[in-house]
């Protein structure tokens, strides 16, 4: 009787071997082979499923905006009000090494974005799902306090700068923007923006 695979789940899991492979050793780490290895089987079976290494790159960058979409919606379940923006906030940041190397990713993504159509296209459906996410958590979060619709995307944006800024800041001075000072310039973000 033949084996029955779910090409799926086997698509995901060398996605996230692959994952695991460039957010610990970077980019120029990744290979078929080293993929393979880290997901326990062949280089045949991996090119079965990702032909060229542009598409595994693809459906590591897609694995990585599920993860942290994941995350988000944990927010939005255990927060409420700006507990909920602060968390959806910190749950992007570089804060602990799993997400220092999800951050590793993003940041070589952004310079292969620049080269590659199909890469900057899930680049930007990541971008815009996050923007959603932190918007949804605006209206939560300040419900009740009569801010615009104009207010609440501008907070938005200024949010999303915010990560921005401080995902780079912490990846390449983490020293002085540890996970500390990310915490406290959240909190004074916050502080400043909200009534």
């Amino acid at each position: 009787m033949p084996k029955i695979v779910d090409h799926e789940e086997r698509r995901k899991n060398f996605a996230n071997a692959a994952m695991r492979v460039a957010s610990k050793l970077g980019m120029d780490a990744l290979t078929v082979r080293s993929v393979a290895k880290e997901a326990g089987c062949s280089t045949g079976a991996l090119a079965h499923y990702y032909k060229t290494k542009d598409d595994l790159l693809i459906a590591i960058q897609r694995a990585a905006g599920d993860k942290s979409t994941a995350r988000i919606a944990r927010c939005f379940e255990q927060y409420e009000g700006r507990a909920l923006l602060e968390a959806v906030v910190l749950t992007v940041l570089p804060l602990d090494e799993e997400r220092r190397g999800e951050w590793r990713l993003w940041l070589a993504y952004f310079a292969r974005a620049a080269e590659n159509v199909d890469v900057a296209k899930i680049q930007q459906n990541n971008y815009e799902r996050w923007r959603s996410d932190l918007l949804r958590a605006y209206e939560l979060g300040c419900e009740g306090e009569g801010q615009t619709r104009a207010q609440l995307e501008r907070g938005t944006d200024a949010a999303m700068t915010l990560i921005q800024g401080l995902g780079v800041l912490g990846m390449f001075q983490p020293a002085g923007m540890d996970p500390v000072a990310q915490r406290r310039a959240v909190r004074d973000h916050f502080d400043r923006w909200l009534p």
